[in-house]
């Protein structure tokens, strides 16, 4: 019955009866295509008949079997209605030939890969040069601490002894020389008959403060130790960044004891904390594969 109708007034005549479907569903072409996944513009070629602008045959039928499936329509009729005034070109399949050159999308994907490489060497460069030491002021490394201590070495216990007995030797002189000679030769015999007893005990009193001085600055001293690679970074308590690196194997950052520090990482299990000195204390900050975010770094830690 429709084999001499044209493509174009069959397509036209299915368009006319989905838009009347279509108004009297209540819809508008929005609703359609938000359902459908179809554009507003194809619906609306759909619904004038306009072939010309509307794709391949198969893109064709596939749109109207959708559209009239959703207004509950006959698809089956409709399509071999449409089908019924078809030509034998548009019922050849559609063979896209890709030729020896590239099409334009694969050009752009190709644009997109290389943008992501160089992004990622952009940013591995970046991170190397980060990782290099960063040596904050008022923080020293292990190495500046020892350079510091060669430069301005510790006066030892012998010389604040002898500067304390060269003190009290001239003290007692001052207080001799204004008393008189029977209270000076007595002050004399008490400080002579005294003079071991004072000197041992001063001795051992000298050496206690000197030994408890040097434990006091060696095990106030908080060291991190990395057993393996992996990266750190420590910070303030106004979070300003002192150190962020990738710190190697037996490489060691000293922690001040002027405030509070956080410390960031990827492997706790890889750092071990302790004090300078006192090989008994150290103990690892976690478990390997522990992440510590901003982690305060205190003596607390080293407490049993």
């Amino acid at each position: 019955m429709s084999e001499n109708v044209p493509a174009t007034s069959q397509l036209a005549t299915v368009g006319d009866e989905l838009r009347m479907s279509r108004e009297k569903a209540g819809l508008s072409l929005e609703d359609v295509s938000s359902q459908l996944r179809i554009s507003v513009r194809h619906l609306e070629y759909i619904e004038s008949g306009d072939r010309d602008r509307l794709p391949g045959s198969t893109y064709l039928l596939g749109f109207v079997r959708s559209y009239a499936k959703l207004l509950k329509l006959n698809a089956d009729d409709l399509c071999h209605r449409i089908i019924d005034g078809l030509t034998e070109a548009d019922l050849k399949p559609e063979l896209h030939v890709v030729g020896g050159g590239v099409q334009k999308a694969d050009y752009r994907a190709r644009y997109v890969m290389i943008g992501v490489v160089l992004v990622i060497v952009a940013y591995m460069g970046w991170y190397l040069l980060r990782s290099e030491t960063i040596s904050p002021s008022g923080f020293l490394s292990v190495e500046e601490n020892a350079q510091e201590t060669e430069t301005n070495p510790i006066l030892s216990s012998e010389t604040d002894e002898d500067t304390a007995e060269a003190t009290i030797t001239s003290e007692l002189s001052t207080e001799a020389d204004s008393q008189d000679p029977t209270e000076n030769e007595t002050a004399a015999s008490d400080a002579s008959d005294n003079s071991g007893t004072e000197s041992n005990g001063s001795t051992s009193v000298d050496a206690s403060v000197s030994d408890t001085s040097v434990s006091d600055t060696t095990l106030s001293q908080i060291m991190i130790k990395a057993t393996s690679s992996t990266w750190v970074e420590l910070k303030t308590e106004a979070e300003e960044t002192l150190v962020a690196k990738l710190l190697m194997v037996d490489e060691m950052i000293a922690i001040p004891d002027d405030g509070i520090y956080t410390l960031t990482t990827g492997n706790a299990g890889a750092l071990l904390i302790g004090y300078q000195g006192d090989d008994a204390s150290w103990k690892t900050l976690g478990g390997n594969g522990d992440i510590l975010q901003m982690k305060a770094i205190d003596h607390s830690l080293l407490k049993d």
